[in-house]
């Protein structure tokens, strides 16, 4: 989503017509902003707003009452209305619909950049953890699911990133078809580009990349650890595996890489900064996406955006952005010996590499680019305002 917002954000801003506000709301339930009902401390402040820098940006802050409960958080408190009042329109960004209810009630135009259902989103989480988190879990997702339909009923636009979603949608949103678009987010194509020498550094040192949150179920990073192991047994020098991102490496993962051997390499890149990931990009013999769920999958377009083929599971997004053995691979759900197989073949043969690698570069140019990804974005705008 931060990508998402930033794509958003120097899109509107390149235009030169508006003037643009940034406003993040609580997402946590240890919000610093927010009142919770376990910190008496919060209690005679109650929610708060804080300013910031985000990627040059200030922003605006807000917090909410009783954060614990998921519900409470997307709820508008006194300090956001009158934020909110000051604007002509609110461009929403949210892995689910349900942020949008914050901003409801505001008699202002909503436009609502949406990736997923949250029911979709916490498969894997759901089935995770002890009882009594995952019943609390399940009844918090209950309670927000309807929040998701309700909220796609009350907005006047939705953008959505692939074509389940926009089915999806298209069921709830007053107007109709008219007024749910299928708009996935747009990269700058400049400063991801392709490395003239990555051919050469895929042939002397090759490694399979991953980027994400480490912890994160949804991305499912054992399975990914698991396909490592599979190459390693198979294969007398597999290339060597970097995870990029934020967080620690779930039990299961490390598990599944304990019986690597001494032929596997593992490498933690932690969370590089955004010169450093590019790099990362550019170098890799491919990008390996194991989610469960992906609403879009952004990761998938900047490593394209590279010339890097990617692999990644059916799990939604990236069956709308990889031509099967085009421009990448698609396997199924865990199943981890053909992931296996596409790496092996993929990280073997330089050749298919390469035109997959080509391939994935115009594929983005001519749909992902920042301003053509906009134009649907601006066409909502203008015609609400």
């Amino acid at each position: 989503m931060p990508a998402v917002a930033d794509f958003l954000c120097a899109q509107i801003e390149r235009t030169g017509r508006f003037r643009l506000k940034v406003f993040s709301l609580a997402t946590s339930s240890r919000d610093d902003c927010s009142l919770r009902l376990l910190a008496p401390r919060t209690w005679r402040h109650g929610s708060r707003a804080a300013t910031g820098v985000w990627n040059g940006r200030e922003y605006t802050h807000f917090g909410a009452n009783g954060a614990e409960f998921e519900f409470r958080r997307i709820r508008s408190t006194p300090l956001l209305r009158r934020a909110l009042a000051q604007c002509d329109l609110i461009q929403v960004v949210a892995g689910s619909p349900a942020l949008a209810m914050a901003v409801m009630g505001c008699n202002k135009p909503v436009v609502l950049q949406a990736a997923t259902r949250i029911v979709m989103e916490r498969r894997r989480a759901l089935r995770e953890g002890g009882a009594a988190m995952r019943g609390w879990r399940r009844l918090m997702t209950a309670i927000m699911d309807r929040y998701d339909d309700r909220a796609l009923r009350m907005v006047d636009a939705v953008m959505v990133e692939n074509r389940w979603m926009l089915e999806y949608a298209r069921r709830f949103v007053r107007g109709g078809q008219a007024n749910v678009v299928l708009a996935p987010p747009g990269i700058d194509c400049e400063a991801l580009s392709p490395s003239p020498t990555r051919q050469t550094r895929v042939r002397d040192n090759p490694y399979i990349l991953f980027v994400g949150r480490l912890a994160d179920p949804r991305k499912n990073l054992p399975l990914l650890c698991r396909t490592y192991a599979l190459l390693c047994a198979e294969s007398q020098r597999p290339p060597e595996l970097v995870l990029a991102g934020q967080g620690e490496l779930p039990e299961a993962a490390k598990s599944a890489l304990s019986s690597v051997g001494s032929a596997g390499r593992v490498r933690l890149a932690g969370a590089p900064s955004r010169t450093d990931l590019i790099r990362l990009y550019q170098d890799a013999a491919c990008l390996a996406l194991p989610s469960d769920e992906e609403g879009f999958g952004m990761v998938v377009v900047e490593a394209m955006a590279c010339g890097v083929p990617v692999i990644a599971t059916r799990c939604g997004g990236p069956e709308e952005i990889i031509s099967e053995g085009q421009d990448g691979f698609l396997v199924a759900l865990d199943d981890a010996r053909e992931f296996a197989h596409r790496l092996r073949a993929i990280c073997a043969d330089r050749d298919l590499n390469a035109r997959l690698g080509a391939a994935a570069r115009l594929a983005v140019e001519s749909r992902y680019a920042a301003q053509t990804a906009f134009r649907p974005f601006l066409q909502a705008y203008d015609r609400l305002l």
